[in-house]
């Protein structure tokens, strides 16, 4: 802080005049005493301030002064840049460890799917697995109609064996899919896919299949089944197989089925029924 440097026995009459509202300060550099304008109170304040100089005016200009102005200035502008260099040098070696690491990982990463590799089976079994479920939730509201004669009232015929079966409660209403799979040919009876607006209207087909026999109108001999995928198609094929030979290898005349929801199957045996007499 710099002010008109003056001797305390030579003040002029400016000085006098705002005595009670000046503070004299000294010098840092001359030792001369020059006023202020501020109470004692404020001065205080800024004493208390390490990097508060009072300096007066013609020590301000003297080549001295500014050559120590400037090499302080000088000073702190490059303690600054050494300061701003040694943290880029951080940066820069932190940024080059994370590069590291990140290659380091990208090289893990790109061998978890390797052909063959734990994971990548794991990902394949669990795609199939996902494929073989919505497959089976597309398919859990239909049925497939075997050994009905193709003609063009298949509808009809269709229609009245779901009304027979279920007491009347389903119908034409709730059905939103029939058709024959496959190409035609005149040799074979294509079956039939019907596809139900509801699970619950399968669900009481087949809970009450066994009334197929009286349906009438030539239609006992149709066969009811669930639309399965190809790979329950294996599975309960291979099931119905083995319970066949287990029932084949049988001495005991036990009988064997295969039962359960789909998907659920398994085999069940139980004593033959014996002839009465």
């Amino acid at each position: 802080m710099a002010g008109k440097g003056r001797s305390t026995k030579n003040s002029n009459s400016d000085a006098l005049r705002c005595e009670k509202e000046s503070t004299d300060v000294q010098c840092v550099c001359c030792g001369i005493s020059f006023a202020v304008g501020m109470t004692e109170e404020s001065l205080e304040l800024l004493k208390a301030c390490d990097n508060v100089k009072f300096v007066c005016d013609e020590c301000l200009k003297s080549p001295s002064i500014k050559d120590q102005v400037i090499k302080t200035v000088e000073s702190g502008k490059a303690e600054i840049c050494d300061k701003i260099n040694s943290l880029s040098k951080e940066i820069r070696s932190e940024i080059d460890a994370i590069k590291v690491k990140l290659e380091a990982n990208e090289g893990k990463m790109s061998g978890l799917d390797v052909p063959g590799s734990k994971l990548c089976d794991e990902i394949s079994n669990f795609r199939n697995e996902m494929t073989r479920s919505f497959a089976s939730v597309e398919r859990e509201a239909n049925i497939v109609v075997f050994r009905l004669s193709e003609g063009t009232d298949d509808r009809n015929r269709v229609c009245k064996i779901i009304s027979h079966l279920t007491g009347g409660v389903c119908g034409e209403t709730n059905i939103i899919k029939l058709v024959r799979l496959g190409k035609k040919n005149d040799t074979v009876v294509r079956p039939i896919l019907v596809k139900f607006d509801d699970v619950k209207v399968k669900e009481l087909v087949f809970k009450n299949v066994f009334k197929m026999k009286s349906v009438g109108d030539n239609l006992s001999h149709v066969g009811l089944s669930h639309d399965l995928t190809v790979e329950q198609r294996d599975e309960l094929k291979k099931l119905m197989d083995d319970a066949r030979q287990m029932e084949k290898n049988s001495t005991e005349g036990i009988l064997y089925r295969v039962r359960g929801d789909v998907g659920k199957w398994k085999i069940v045996h139980f004593p033959a029924r014996k002839e009465s007499n």
